[in-house]
């Protein structure tokens, strides 16, 4: 584990934040899965705010998937926040899943969305940027991530949109920067891109085990493919 303030990272992490830290992203991460195994949807959610700063960096054709994402977490801040006594059971996702299954809402007519469905699509999300990550890890510093980053897309979120989509993701991702390149985009305060490989390769030792509690709490209430 890193040693770093975990207080001072998060009273750091104020919305004015726009710029993407690994150092704040792994705060996140190592604090979502409490030690019961529930996943902390408050702290889910300001993981994937910071993951949203990240997208930029692939290009600007990610723009599109920064804006899904804010729109995702706003429907889930909602169901967190939203002040009746419902609110209670969207503390953990294990909790919100239980809850929404059990009252048959994990499928809705209207809006906003269930909290189960607009989970879902981050969790995919979710998905794909372990993915990324792991290959960027996984290839040199003057490799570009194009066809690697087009490889995982198809993998994984590419599954679940259509044909016009795949097809501008695949021209979008044919511009992205070589290894270096981004490291050096993601980098914190002059620090060395060793230090940037290892605080991205701790994130998806952090990420992995919350993929994969939610993917199996998913499959096992068969919600793996709500419209």
């Amino acid at each position: 584990m890193f040693l770093f303030d975990n207080k001072a990272v998060m009273e750091s992490s104020k919305s004015s934040n726009t710029k993407f830290s690994l150092t704040r992203l792994n705060v996140f991460l190592s604090r979502c899965r409490r030690e019961s195994g529930a996943i902390d949807m408050k702290l889910y959610l300001e993981a994937f705010t910071e993951f949203n700063k990240f997208f930029p960096l692939l290009g600007a054709l990610f723009g599109f998937v920064v804006s899904d994402v804010k729109a995702k977490i706003s429907i889930l801040e909602h169901y967190l926040t939203k002040g009746d006594e419902s609110s209670q059971y969207y503390d953990t996702v294990q909790s919100m899943i239980q809850y929404e299954v059990s009252n048959n809402i994990t499928v809705v007519k209207g809006k906003p969305p269930s909290a189960s469905r607009t989970l879902l699509r981050l969790h995919r999300a979710l998905e794909f940027i372990i993915q990324f990550l792991v290959s960027v890890t996984n290839v040199s510093d003057s490799d570009p991530l194009g066809p690697v980053a087009n490889k995982v897309y198809h993998d994984t979120l590419g599954q679940h949109h259509i044909w016009v989509i795949r097809k501008a993701v695949s021209f979008g991702v044919s511009r992205l920067p070589t290894r270096i390149q981004l490291l050096e985009q993601m980098d914190e305060n002059g620090e060395a891109v060793d230090k940037t490989l290892q605080l991205l390769n701790q994130a998806v030792l952090d990420a992995q085990p919350i993929y994969d509690t939610v993917q199996e709490l998913y499959a096992d209430n068969d919600l793996l493919h709500l419209p």
